[in-house]
This record gives structure tokens, sequence and C-alpha cells, in this order.
């Protein structure tokens, strides 16, 4: 991965842990899993997601978790055409889930 590259997490059964190793400022993020929303979901953990105009998209019915140790700090849109983003942060409920399509 380089800095500027579009990024895409696709099917892969299971639950599946994504670890970001300090900032990263992909020009895109795509993640389309499709399949049971509670056994195909990506978890990014650690580090920034960063840039000037990054995106990212969420497709398909299964679940993205962003735990709270991830910094968002891209400009770009975010959307959601299916399946669910869970924000973990720390607060009084723990857990924020916006749902697409």
């Amino acid at each position: 991965f380089d800095n500027g590259d579009a990024v895409s997490f696709g099917v892969i059964a299971g639950n599946n842990t994504v670890t970001i190793n300090g900032t990263v400022e992909p020009s895109s993020i795509s993640i389309s899993n499709n399949g049971n929303a509670t056994a195909n979901i990506y978890t990014f953990t650690g580090g920034t997601i960063g840039g000037t105009g990054t995106s990212l998209s969420k497709s398909g019915s299964g679940t993205a978790i962003i735990n709270n140790n991830v910094t968002l700090g891209y400009s770009g849109n975010t959307t959601i055409s299916g399946g669910v983003i869970q924000f973990n942060r720390n607060s009084a409920t723990g857990v924020t889930n916006i749902g697409g399509g």
C-alpha cells in the first residue's frame, strides 16, 4: 500500500481484522462485504485514516466496525449503500450504528 492508492475490502468469509499502523491516506476505501451481517465483518483497529478528499464507501449486507482507537481524519464523503458501519467509541452508550441501503 502507498498513500494515494484506492483500497478495497471484498467478500472474505468470517470476521476479519484490519490493523492500521500509523497514518494512512488512501484516495478511497471501499468495503463491499456481503453475506450474514454477523458472519462477514471487517474490524478496523489502530492508527489514523487521513487524507484530503479520501472517501469511504460501504456496500453489501455485512458489517464494518471502526474501533475507538482509530482516528478518522479524512475529509471526503462517507457513503453507505448497504450493511452497517458500527463506530465503537468511548461514550456512555459505547456504540453507534449507521446503516444504509
